[in-house]
């Protein structure tokens, strides 16, 4: 069951074992539907091999995929539908649980796996707060003012990634993700500013904007290794992977025999007019006046070009068939496409743009749990290839088991009073004597979190520390491998309405 939110707004996806189908079963407000996909030919239950036959039913892997409104599947090494949605409905923007399902059958189930997350490109993009346009080349954002979608639950830690690109390489604006947003007012930005050419990551805390770091954006990108057109070739074009300003070209120099091709390659002279560096202008090529260094066999060369020139391709001349560059690396001070991947993690924002660790900086919200999204300032910019996921290793908090009212929805503090002023927790008989008890779920696989009860007898009053998980203690219920309950009994007698009130405090090392 990929989406269940109450007995009215479910799906079911399950494997019709007679027909060899996969079934949707749903309902949306009460109103119930189905629908059904064949899976191929040679998809089987049973193996169909003879000497397999007195094998038992083998396992069948079954993989549903929500993002946002649209519904996958897969199923072992098949992608139902072939490739494209079972299901879409704005309905299941809304969160919802997941279960097991079965239908008039008995099943074994194992290796339960859940990833809150998403991945999606082109026109599988979706969900996305605003009104961005989606097309085949991904989701673009409007070219006026600042501009900010968002996505998914709120997290403490995940990792999040994307490839943008601007188009035409803009000489202002900013364009980037969201690495995590408390509020409107409160959010994290990891950008390329086109104004000054460098790599920002900036945090508005209150409204109030802090640049918590910033790096020129310029690298030195390979482009081709031997980019091969025949032995008597002396021009070698590249194709930027985007628009980019571009100040220099790094030619390494193949030197030596090589038998196989029958040539024995030299170094150019570099004093010649044939040995040349071009730009594509969009219309033509353009010679670069440049100042050319030779450092060498074996280094890369400095072809400087006297002005920083924006193009989409390169072209190398060379004197005869016999000088050959083995590589050719670009500096391009900016580029109109970037790929940023972000990492919020154990009080740290880690920040990668084009594969470059740049940013690693102390998390302005480290204790409240975020969105992510995609940010762009006055220009137009596509996103594409998005991928988002939950890291559940540090700062998770259980949820509270249902149906159990002492336990509230768990957040930093945990509130026992009532709007009577009576106190919320439980009465437990402690040698037949009632007494005043709390109860909340500790993590014992993550050390960076204190827990402490503390009583109060208003919010402004000091607090008295009743129990921190510093101290022995032996009140615990084992959980699963990641929680444990603890129970803390308050030692007086159990308070009249109003006199007090126990407060679970949760924090980070």
């Amino acid at each position: 069951m990929p989406w269940y939110v109450d007995s009215n707004n479910w799906v079911r996806a399950y494997l019709e074992r007679t027909s060899q189908k996969v079934v949707l079963d749903y309902s949306f407000g009460g109103t119930n539907g189905s629908t059904n996909f064949t899976l191929p030919s040679t998809f089987a239950y049973l193996p169909t091999d003879s000497r397999a036959s007195s094998y038992g039913e083998q396992y069948h892997m079954l993989k549903v995929y929500k993002n946002g409104s649209r519904l996958s599947a897969q199923v072992d090494h098949y992608w139902v539908n072939n490739d494209q949605p079972l299901l879409i409905r704005n309905e299941m923007l809304t969160a919802g649980r997941v279960g097991l399902a079965a239908n008039q059958s008995s099943n074994w189930v194992d290796n339960l796996t859940v990833s809150p997350g998403w991945e999606e490109y082109g026109t599988n993009i979706n969900g996305w707060s605003g009104s961005w346009t989606v097309n085949t080349n991904g989701i673009t954002s409007p070219a006026s003012g600042q501009q900010i979608v968002t996505k998914g639950d709120s997290m403490l830690s995940h990792e999040f990634s994307g490839y943008l690109d601007t188009g035409t390489l803009p000489t202002t604006g900013k364009a980037g993700l969201v690495v995590e947003q408390i509020d409107s007012s409160n959010y994290v930005t990891a950008d390329v500013n086109y104004s000054n050419r460098m790599l920002e990551l900036t945090a508005v805390v209150g409204g109030q904007t802090q640049l918590l770091g910033s790096t020129v954006a310029r690298r030195d990108t390979i482009y081709g290794y031997s980019n091969f057109n025949g032995v008597g070739q002396t021009q070698y074009n590249y194709v930027l992977r985007g628009t980019a300003a571009v100040s220099r070209v790094r030619p390494l120099w193949l030197y030596g025999n090589y038998a196989n091709v029958g040539l024995t390659y030299l170094l150019p002279n570099f004093s010649l007019t044939n040995f040349n560096v071009k730009t594509w202008n969009g219309a033509a090529w353009q010679s670069q006046p440049l100042n050319y260094t030779d450092n060498g066999r074996g280094i890369f060369g400095d072809a400087v070009f006297s002005n920083t020139v924006t193009t989409t391709q390169i072209q190398l001349n060379v004197p005869a068939n016999f000088n050959r560059p083995e590589a050719f690396a670009v500096r391009e001070e900016v580029s109109s496409q970037n790929f940023i991947r972000a990492l919020r993690q154990s009080g740290q924002i880690y920040v990668w743009v084009n594969n470059e660790l740049v940013f690693n900086v102390a998390d302005p919200f480290a204790s409240q749990p975020g969105n992510v999204g995609l940010f762009s300032q006055s220009c137009a910019t596509t996103f594409q290839n998005l991928t988002c996921f939950q890291i559940p290793t540090s700062g998770q908090f259980a949820p509270a088991v249902p149906n159990e009212s002492s336990v509230p929805a768990p957040s930093q503090n945990y509130l026992f009073e009532n709007s009577n002023g009576i106190p919320r927790g439980l009465i437990l008989n402690v040698n037949n004597q009632p007494a005043f008890a709390v109860s909340f779920y500790r993590r014992i696989d993550d050390d960076s979190l204190n827990y402490q009860v503390v009583c109060r007898t208003n919010l402004s009053s000091p607090k008295y520390v009743l129990w921190t998980d510093a101290m022995p203690y032996t009140n615990a219920v084992p959980i699963d491998s990641q929680f444990e309950k603890i129970t803390c009994v308050y030692p007086s007698t159990v308070p009249t309405p109003g006199q007090i009130f126990l407060q679970v405090v949760v924090t980070r090392r």
